[in-house]
């Protein structure tokens, strides 16, 4: 009886394997043979399973969309890069691609879905859940509300400066990168939700926060891979989570602060809402026309954690590029600092102005090195998958006609590195934007902030900022090199080079080489 049992046991195992290795087969046959995508061209392995690309990005470590540019050499400009998905590296794609509203594109749920946040603006997978939401936040990062805030963000930049003070006096070198993090995280926050942790003044600029955030990109690819393990994570207790990473508690101290002040928001009297100095994100949201439903607090929560995630990494990572080419560059900090100090005399201080974003934003050669900053930076590295579920797309020039309902993406990183958009796409030049004849005859174009439907909702905030720390720091301080009359002192990069800057590693935001210990410099006064 027993040896029945065992028999039976090992049959019925025997049979679920074999039937497993079956549908597997089958599996790979129809992606191969029989899916309306087995002409397009790229390796067999990436059309035949996804464990192709699970290989570069989760095992290699944020690696496939370098392996993708690689892909292009071989096969072309259009590649089809898994079971599901066509990727694409023809720049006049990219307005068919990231259409306007009249073009229906949503996104595709496997790729947004490993963000956890598919209530959210930016995690909606329908176009007509993305337009409805996002004609709810689109007028709080209106241009008109980012310079009625503009007196915060101004500073916020203030302080950044006055910690290079601290950071002159005791000669202790200075993480850039953790400044400009906080820099970023505290004003997205005392903007949108009016909590400011004064993370610039924190000893160490609050470097768990940093750390937490570039981690919690990282796991983006693992989670895509396996959608189940976001559900999981879910259900882990706080706590558990902190003895695990004790350096992760500031970054769900602010998630804990943003779920009170969703919760405490959504008791108050409305009829005191007129009265507020400083209506946060939350109380536009309540206030739209939004149905009841999509006021819950689940969703304004999820709403509050994209908006904290995509106002902080992305923005500061930016700045940080943007500062190291600076410093690095002297013929370029010289042009720049030399139109503030045409702008600003020495005894104007930049942030006593009034309308200084709109002065700034008048400056053409500061505004040249922001755009160059946000080409540099990349904003969101990965891949931006769109499905047209209404039309075929044809990729011009190519004779290719990819049909509707296919996951088709294109790449910021790839195409900010085209040779054939920007002359030495490496380099840093700010004069590339200002139509300088040894360039094109117009500027390029920008990709950092996305296009179409689904492009930045906080473009006009993230310029602000962008515009404003660079204006106030450079305004005041320069390097060995360049030193204008009224400088208080100077920046000198410690033990940093354009390896701690240049994008290695896709982790959904840029990252450096995974041994790099930031940017780091001194700071000098005369």
């Amino acid at each position: 009886m027993l040896v029945t049992t065992h028999l039976f046991s090992f049959s019925t195992f025997g049979v679920a394997a074999l039937l497993g290795c079956l549908y597997a087969l089958a599996h790979v046959v129809y992606r191969l043979y029989l899916s309306p995508l087995r002409n397009f061209p790229g390796p067999k392995l990436a059309a035949a399973t996804l464990w192709y690309e699970f290989y570069y990005d989760v095992v290699r470590g944020g690696q496939y969309s370098f392996h993708i540019a690689k892909l292009h050499e071989a096969y072309g400009p259009v590649v089809r890069i898994n079971p599901h998905e066509i990727h694409v590296q023809t720049p006049a794609f990219y307005d068919v691609l990231y259409s306007g509203a009249r073009h229906r594109r949503n996104k595709w749920r496997w790729a947004s879905g490993a963000f956890g946040v598919d209530l959210s603006t930016f995690g909606s997978e329908l176009h007509e859940a993305h337009r409805m939401r996002r004609s709810a936040i689109a007028p709080f990062f209106s241009k008109a509300r980012v310079r009625r805030l503009e007196p915060m963000v101004r500073e916020r930049a203030d302080a950044v400066v006055g910690r290079l003070r601290g950071f002159a006096a005791t000669g202790d070198v200075m993480r850039l990168d953790h400044a400009l993090t906080a820099y970023a995280t505290d004003i997205i926050t005392n903007y949108a939700f009016g909590l400011c942790h004064d993370r610039v003044n924190a000893p160490d600029f609050d470097a768990g926060f940093h750390s937490a955030c570039l981690s919690g990109c990282q796991q983006v690819f693992l989670s895509r891979q396996f959608p189940f393990l976001m559900d999981i994570v879910k259900m882990i207790p706080g706590s558990w989570i902190l003895k695990w990473s004790p350096a992760i508690n500031s970054y769900f101290s602010m998630q804990r602060d943003i779920g009170r002040l969703i919760t405490k928001i959504c008791r108050q009297d409305r009829s005191e809402w007129p009265e507020l100095e400083h209506p946060t994100f939350f109380h536009e949201l309540l206030d739209s026309k939004l149905s009841e439903s999509e006021k819950s607090i689940a969703r304004l929560a999820q709403e509050g954690g994209s908006l904290l995630g995509a106002g902080t990494v992305t923005t500061s990572w930016t700045i940080t590029t943007g500062v190291f080419y600076l410093l690095r560059e002297p013929d370029v900090l010289r042009a720049l600092k030399s139109e503030l100090a045409a702008t600003f005399p020495a005894e104007a201080a930049i942030t006593d102005q009034k309308n200084l974003t709109g002065i700034l934003e008048g400056l053409p050669y500061l505004s040249a090195v922001a755009q160059e900053m946000v080409r540099m930076g990349h904003g969101l590295v990965s891949r931006a998958a769109r499905v047209a579920p209404d039309e075929d797309l044809a990729v011009p020039g190519t004779g290719f006609v990819i049909p509707r309902n296919t996951p088709i993406s294109m790449t910021h990183l790839l195409l900010n590195r085209d040779p054939d958009l920007y002359d030495s796409p490496d380099r840093f030049q700010p004069e590339r934007w200002i139509g300088d004849s040894r360039q094109a005859p117009l500027p390029p174009r920008q990709f950092g902030f996305s296009a179409g439907a689904r492009a930045c909702s906080g473009r006009d905030l993230a310029m602000a900022e962008i515009l404003i720390i660079i204006a106030t720091l450079f305004r005041t301080y320069g390097t060995r090199e360049v030193r204008f009359e009224d400088d208080v002192g100077f920046l000198e990069l410690w033990e940093t080079d354009e390896t701690d800057v240049e994008c290695s590693v896709d982790a959904m935001v840029a990252r450096p080489k995974t041994d790099s210990k930031g940017v780091r410099c001194k700071v000098h006064h005369w």
